[in-house]
């Protein structure tokens, strides 16, 4: 759709403000928490707090995207496509999508709030956080009314390459720790 001679429902105009929002702060808690562990001390606590601050943001503005998608009339997504794959009669690859991220990031959310208790669980399922942000980003290059409008996909281009030059910043860390022999887990439990 163009933006510019298509007039949406204001219910859906705040939608997509909300999934691109969050589909950024996603992209900037995703490379905090890349490279946060990496940084001495100091500068790894002032990481490790944004990275907690901008993913509850973005799981408050991503829960504002899902009850507005459930409660729109101009797509038919019901509760039950939220976290089942497949369910949505609309678009459902890209709904389908967008309903495994959330199902990782809901464990993520959950093991996150238990990480102390259990910190084996909350690190193995934290690994699978990039994979829920990757079909974060494949989800609004699918399904995004915005789509083909050149900013949207630029935008997406730069979450793509600034959470890629993290992780390899966060590969090459660890390369250099094992050569070295100072292996240190992936992700620290806290």
């Amino acid at each position: 759709m163009n933006s510019a001679t298509t007039v949406l429902p204001d219910t859906w105009a705040l939608l997509r403000v909300f999934g691109i929002a969050a589909t950024m702060l996603f992209s900037f808690a995703t490379v905090l928490g890349l490279v946060g562990p990496t940084l001495p001390p100091a500068p790894r606590l002032l990481a490790n707090s944004a990275h907690r601050f901008a993913s509850v943001l973005a799981l408050s503005l991503l829960l504002g995207h899902i009850v507005l998608a459930v409660t729109d009339a101009y797509v038919d997504v019901g509760p039950l496509s939220v976290v089942v794959p497949g369910a949505s009669t609309w678009q459902p690859i890209g709904i389908g999508l967008g309903a495994v991220a959330v199902d990782v990031l809901l464990a993520v959310a959950l093991t996150s709030a238990g990480r102390n208790r259990w910190p084996r669980l909350w690190r193995t399922v934290h690994l699978a956080t990039p994979v829920a942000w990757a079909l974060l980003i494949v989800h609004g290059l699918v399904v995004g009314t915005d789509r083909t409008e050149a900013w949207f996909v630029a935008l997406n281009l730069g979450c793509v390459l600034a959470v890629g030059l993290a992780g390899i910043a966060r590969l090459s860390v660890r390369r250099t720790q094992l050569s070295q022999g100072t292996p240190k887990p992936l992700v620290e439990a806290r």
